[in-house]
């Protein structure tokens, strides 16, 4: 008998000796056994007991017999499959060496792992597909809340995608709201109210942003710093430039009521540089005559710290004749003022512009020196999206003035009477003083005797 091969791919069905039988009835005969008589071989007669001739016992039927015998066991074999002996962890005894080899279970023992890939409809398996990379960093844009919204807007597909490419939020003071003074932000892309708050934030050593941010950017838009009457005391003033007319008309009983911005706040930081510097060209340069005319003036003012939104907010729900002594005159941006015309109730307010000395927001674009090239190009694509026609035409709508025609006041609603009427148009506005001269502008404002 041979022995069994050591590494048997599959289990012997139990009826293999059967097909040996058959193979064997159906084989020719050894030589010797083939001589027969002659009447014997031929078959031709039956033998004395009539049966049929010893060929045809001795090789038709037994392999008919064998053949039905195997069909049989074939039937069987599909009805009830043969089940090997189980292996040990199915609780079946351990293989013994003297046996021979075992042979494997066709079924999968409970210890067996599951499969780890997914099966899909054809019956193989398919690795997961791969994360999809990560998102590269966006150029971080901080804006002055006056602007955050239209910046979002006018960016445009910067900001938008699976992947945006920049992202804006609101940061700092608004022009009229906020400390004018403060850390600059941890941001790419940096645009404040007013230049002046770059200045600030660069400290003595003039660079802005903590050394990251230069001093001075391109200007997106543009709103000065006008002084807001009640329609009233407007029309009972005549004359020019404003902040000495009104410095007359304060301190001598024409204006009942004025009311400034803390100086801390953007307007109000404003406010103090073109006063200041309205009062020094009003006294031909003389410091001492100067200092004594701003605290003349600050003595007669009403408030040294009011919120220029609620006095706004006052005046929508007074009349015109109640609110100069109820509100008064106060200094407030240009784009805040055409916003309070365009809600069309209250007090009317006529904005009056400083010709002695005009000074705006000026809302400039700087970009961090630290930047790479990836960043540098977004921060490119921002900054020309902003600059584009389309963006100026959408400033001029919310009630700027472009930063290159700031004669241009289409966007300005009906009613709206122009600050800076007659044939000397919209002034230059003057120089922002440094930090050593801000202390200076503050000193003089805060001075207590």
């Amino acid at each position: 008998m041979p022995a069994p091969d050591p590494n048997p791919s599959e289990a012997v069905p139990p009826y293999a000796p059967l097909r040996d039988v058959l193979d064997a009835a159906v084989a020719p005969p050894p030589w010797w056994r083939r001589w027969r008589p002659r009447h014997r071989a031929t078959g031709s007669r039956p033998d004395p007991a009539g049966r049929l001739p010893v060929a045809a016992r001795r090789g038709v039927f037994p392999a008919l017999a064998a053949l039905g015998a195997v069909l049989v066991l074939s039937l069987v074999g599909i009805a009830a499959p043969w089940q090997p002996e189980p292996s040990p962890a199915q609780g079946g005894r351990a293989p013994d060496p003297g046996r021979g080899p075992v042979m494997a279970s066709p079924t999968p023992s409970p210890a067996d792992p599951p499969p780890l890939t997914s099966r899909v409809e054809t019956g193989r398996t398919s690795p997961a597909p791969p994360p999809p990379p990560p998102c590269p960093a966006p150029l971080s844009v901080a804006v002055s809340p006056d602007l955050a919204e239209l910046v979002r807007e006018l960016a445009g597909a910067l900001t938008g995608g699976t992947c945006p490419q920049a992202a804006v939020t609101s940061h700092g003071p608004s022009a009229v709201t906020g400390p004018v003074a403060h850390q600059p932000p941890a941001a790419d892309v940096w645009i404040p109210a007013s230049s002046l708050t770059l200045r600030l934030a660069g400290g003595d050593s003039g660079s802005g942003g903590g050394a990251d941010f230069p001093t001075g950017g391109d200007s997106l838009a543009r709103t000065p710093v006008v002084i807001a009457l009640p329609g009233p005391v407007a029309d009972s003033l005549t004359g020019y430039p404003v902040w000495v007319l009104i410095y007359q008309e304060v301190t001598g009983g024409g204006i009942p009521r004025m009311s400034m911005p803390d100086h801390r706040t953007t307007v109000g930081a404003l406010a103090q540089v073109t006063l200041q510097e309205a009062l020094r060209r009003y006294t031909d340069g003389d410091g001492g005559r100067a200092f004594l005319t701003l605290i003349n003036f600050r003595n007669h003012v009403a408030s040294l710290d009011a919120d220029v939104e609620a006095l706004l907010d006052r005046m929508a729900g007074t009349s015109s004749a109640r609110a100069g002594t109820e509100v008064g005159a106060f200094p407030v941006t240009e784009q805040r003022l055409v916003a309070y015309h365009r809600r069309g109730v209250g007090a009317r307010l006529v904005p009056m512009g400083t010709y002695d000395a005009n000074i705006e927001a000026d809302y400039p674009l700087v970009v961090a020196r630290s930047l790479d090239q990836r960043l540098a190009r977004i921060a490119d694509e921002l900054r020309a999206a902003l600059r584009s026609p389309a963006a100026v035409q959408r400033f001029v709508q919310a009630g700027f003035r472009p930063p290159d025609d700031r004669q241009r006041v289409s966007g300005f609603p009906a009613g709206y009477p122009n600050p800076f009427p007659g044939e000397v148009g919209y002034p230059e506005p003057i120089g922002l003083p440094d930090p050593a001269q801000w202390s200076g502008i503050v000193d003089g404002w805060t001075w207590q005797p």
